[in-house]
């Protein structure tokens, strides 16, 4: 779709759209090949010139990325350009990026060596040779990171020995860039020109982090830019790498000069190959710790002040003058993000305050900060997602801006003015949401793309709206009921849009590609844009702590005797096996007559897919915001790191309300009555849920109809959920707590952990608390889908094959492949552990801290004292939790599996 074709159909949408066009059954072609069972599309990257696409291939299950496939966007045949054995010990891909040419892809991989001891490879991106291996000796094969030089011709990457090496991507002997003597930490950076590598080093006397520079070929030794003491925290975006300057002729740092002051930086500068550094502020209380850099490289701009006062500063970078306030943020708010246009003229940032976000631009030579958004929102105000176009002259953000607990998109002048709705007007369809996540201006800042289930709720589509005139149009043909689109992303042109959805096959993720639409004319008379100036400033009052939206009740897990996982009586059987506790739904293999039995398999595979997807996506997103409060904790517990954090977390309960409205209307919509009779949600012949009375009433819902199956549904699961992520991060109740949320209203089910605090070796736990938490939701999710794929072809031989008994074969066929798996994913769990956490402290409260969950382990015959012990108990664990998981969405479950063992 390139060329005279692409450009004839987007003049016969402009034709089409010149009336008011809201969607169109657009074409799209297929680009990714036939998948094997059980595999999905993982991820997929453009080349610079947007004419070839890679793809990753991953198993469903455990999420493991086994191929790596290349396609042109226009169409035609894949080539597969790596291809991970399955057979013994399964072994992945872990990270890969395509080079900045083009022409090649760099990636990390335990194919070829030791599970989990990752190599690192080039391949070229037309297939023409095999993947080669850049780690040669002496780097060693367990790499854990890596970046690719500006001009493709080096690959930087970071080894387990402390060593940062680099290596041609053509192949040839790595050269040590500089080795760290304390606790290394993962922090480099390529300069612009590909000349120089910037790295630092803790100084491994507990004085700090130092900076080095290097030229990239390791031609000389490295040079040290900060020659005196002080804790650095080099920063541009991200603490984890050091900042340079576009034109890569300067580096900047942050120090902190008193340690009696925490809180307290100060901003250098120094030329990249030269030890003379400058300093360019007093000390401030810098926010975050954090700036940003002019495109021009001339100044740096950052948040600077203590609450409930902020402000936004530039200094220039030849320290002409002292730093400079350009706005004034404002008393009680807390500034949670903040963003530069891309011509460096605007500041936009968001702030918090009594308990809503809204958006400000101020311009960087000063004057009046201008309100964005509106002041007063239904909901909440803008989220994260929200974006500059390729001008700087518009502002798109989504928002609870028109209905509480609806998002939708919106775009306004960033000099100010009247926000216009992109995304469907008048509001969607009841529980329809715009995903923040999803929504990319197009690079001719024309129109921009975002996902929906703004149709059909919990179908969720992707759409293109005009940037300054809306009329949001669906880009692909209309989706099947349970299909949803996922990642998606615009050509460097803007002319085509590649997304990944099960369009053709339901849960089966496949890349496609379809024309950009051309957006609608501008209404006349539409807002121009304006020049931030104005009245209108970022004050406001109230109290900027997180507050959570409602409060749950805590589920009954102390001293719960049928759902703690503990065999209470020791008479050999936990939870509802035992005699004393409800039984388990059991229709005996009979299910409902005619029509019915269709009916009930439709309830069934909304429940599971309703089910499946909340507590897979809560326990991604928990366990993210805790490793990010875990990271500043044992950073030392800055306020600033855990204010953010905090911010993240809150984003968790959000979704987790926003998917109750999601999650009713979907399940009554499969499940009401009509179509399936109550009486049939109940029967043991049918659904089950009789037998869930007790189960839904502790989480205070009552099985009576539809509505309080899914509410028993996300109370039920939000609680699994959260004991799932209190056995990956032991510490998880405390360090929400950190956070400024209340784990008692957020997350009750935490079980209770310890308030450690930092640890010595902190990237060494940091690693453990990753693998631990990656290891054990990748089990989770393997298990939960197996188990409920088992089940489900079990169900469809009850209610629509009675008594077919090659039915029932084939589903105990499935089940015993699907099952098989799972020996080979709890190994995983030991090996992940074994590799992540050698030699850290897996008991101790100021690391780990499975200490607290020794008497659980050992209830599941499991021991705390060992890597193998701890793998032991979190695969325990989640065999039992995502066994409640299952039968809180398919109360048949235990039944089912028996008929097809």
């Amino acid at each position: 779709m390139t060329g005279p074709a692409r450009t004839v159909l987007r003049a016969l949408l402009l034709a089409l759209v010149l009336g008011v066009a809201s969607s169109r059954d657009a074409a799209a072609i297929k680009l990714s090949a036939a998948l094997p069972m059980d595999y999905e599309i993982d991820a997929f990257a453009l080349t610079p010139n947007g004419q070839t696409v890679v793809y990753a291939v991953a198993d469903s299950g455990s999420g493991y990325v086994l191929q790596l496939v290349a396609v042109p966007v226009a169409g035609g045949g894949t080539t597969t350009l790596v291809d991970v054995p399955v057979s013994g010990s399964q072994r992945s891909v872990d990270s890969w990026t395509i080079t900045p040419d083009g022409a090649g892809i760099v990636f990390l991989s335990d194919k070829d060596a030791q599970q989990f001891r990752n190599d690192l490879f080039r391949v070229p991106i037309d297939g023409s040779a095999a993947p080669l291996k850049l780690n040669t000796a002496p780097a060693p094969n367990d790499i854990d990171t890596f970046r690719v030089a500006n001009d493709a011709a080096r690959v930087v990457f970071e080894a387990e020995t402390k060593t940062i090496y680099s290596v041609p991507t053509t192949g040839g002997t790595p050269v040590a860039l500089g080795t760290g003597t304390g606790s290394f930490l993962p922090r480099y950076r390529i300069s612009p020109d590909a000349t120089r590598v910037v790295f630092a080093f803790d100084d491994g006397m507990g004085g700090g982090r130092q900076l080095y520079s290097v030229p990239i070929d390791g031609s000389q030794m490295p040079l040290e830019l900060t020659n005196q003491p002080a804790i650095l925290l080099p920063g541009e975006n991200s603490p984890q790498a050091p900042a340079i300057t576009p034109d890569g002729a300067k580096v900047l740092f942050l120090s902190r000069p008193n340690a009696m002051k925490p809180q307290e930086y100060e901003l250098w500068v120094t030329p990249i190959a030269q030890a003379t550094p400058t300093k360019l502020t007093g000390p401030l209380a810098i926010y975050l710790p954090d700036f940003r850099l002019t495109p021009d490289s001339a100044h740096a701009v950052f948040v600077a002040g203590t609450h409930p006062a902020y402000r936004i500063y530039r200094v220039p970078l030849d320290g002409s003058t002292s730093e400079q306030p350009v706005s004034g943020v404002g008393q009680n708010v807390v500034v949670s993000e903040y963003r530069m246009s891309p011509n460096g003229q605007t500041f936009v940032y968001r702030v918090f305050a009594s308990s809503k976000y809204r958006l400000f631009a101020v311009g960087l030579g000063g004057g009046d900060d201008v309100a964005l958004t509106p002041a007063s929102p239904v909901g909440f105000g803008p989220y994260n997602g929200y974006d500059f176009d390729p001008t700087g002259t518009r502002v798109v953000y989504t928002a609870e801006q028109d209905a509480a607990g609806v998002i939708e998109l919106y775009s306004v002048p960033s000099g100010g003015g009247t926000p216009l709705k992109l995304s469907k007007s008048p509001a969607p369809v009841a529980g329809g949401d715009v995903v923040p996540t999803s929504v990319e201006v197009n690079p001719d800042g024309l129109t921009v793309l975002y996902a929906a289930d703004q149709d059909t709720d919990g179908v969720q589509e992707l759409f293109s709206a005009g940037i300054a005139s809306g009329a949001p149009q669906k880009v692909h043909p209309n989706f099947a009921p349970n299909r949803d689109v996922g990642e998606a992303a615009l050509t460097p042109d803007g002319g085509t849009i590649l997304y990944v959805a099960d369009q053709e096959t339901d849960d089966t993720r496949e890349l496609f590609a379809t024309d950009a639409p051309a957006p609608a004319p501008t209404p006349t008379g539409a807002t121009p844009t304006a020049t931030p100036g104005g009245n209108a400033t970022a004050t406001a009052t109230g109290a900027a702590t997180p507050t959570p939206l409602a409060t749950r009740t805590p589920a009954p897990e102390t001293g719960d005797r049928c759902a703690d996982c503990v065999d209470n009586d020791f008479d050999g059987d936990a939870d509802r096996v035992d005699a004393d506790c409800p039984p388990y739904a059991d229709g005996a293999g009979a299910g409902l007559a005619g029509d019915a039995g269709k009916v009930a398999l439709k309830c069934q595979k909304t429940l599971a897919k309703a089910g499946t997807g909340f507590a897979t996506k809560r326990v991604k997103a928990l366990s993210a915001c805790l490793q990010k409060a875990f990271a500043c904790v044992q950073g030392g517990g800055d306020p600033a790191c855990l204010a953010k954090a905090g911010v993240a977390c809150g984003k968790v309960e959000r979704a987790r309300q926003a998917a109750i409205a999601k999650i009713a209307a979907a399940v009554a919509k499969g499940c009401g009555d009509p179509p399936l009779a109550t009486v049939d949600l109940g029967a043991a012949g049918g659904l089950g849920f009789a037998s869930e009375d007790a189960r839904c009433a502790a989480f205070g819902a009552s099985i009576a109809n539809a509505a309080g199956v899914a509410s028993c549904l996300v109370a039920h699961h939000a609680c699994r959920a959260e004991a799932l992520v209190g056995t990956e991060i032991p510490r998880a109740r405390d360090l929400l707590d950190a956070t400024g949320r209340d784990a008692a209203l957020e997350a009750p089910c935490l079980p209770a952990g310890g308030a450690g605090g930092a640890a010595v070796d902190t990237k060494a736990v940091l690693k453990c608390q990753k693998a631990l938490a990656k290891a054990g939701a990748a089990y989770g999710s393997a298990r939960l889908k197996a188990e409920q794929k088992c089940a489900d072809s079990a169900f469809l031989c009850v209610q629509r094959k009675a008594n077919d008994a090659a039915c029932r074969a084939k589903a105990t066929t499935k089940c015993g492949k699907l099952f098989g798996k799972l020996t080979a994913a709890a190994a995983k769990v030991e090996a992940a552990v074994a590799k992540g956490c050698a030699a850290v402290d897996l008991e101790g409260a100021n690391a780990i801290g499975f200490a607290a969950r020794s008497a659980d382990c050992a209830a599941l015959g499991a021991t705390t004292s060992s890597v193998a012990g701890v793998a032991g108990c979190v695969v325990a664990q989640h065999d039992c939790r995502v066994d409640q998981l299952l039968i809180g969405q398919t109360p048949r479950g235990a039944e089912l599996g028996a008929l097809a063992p």
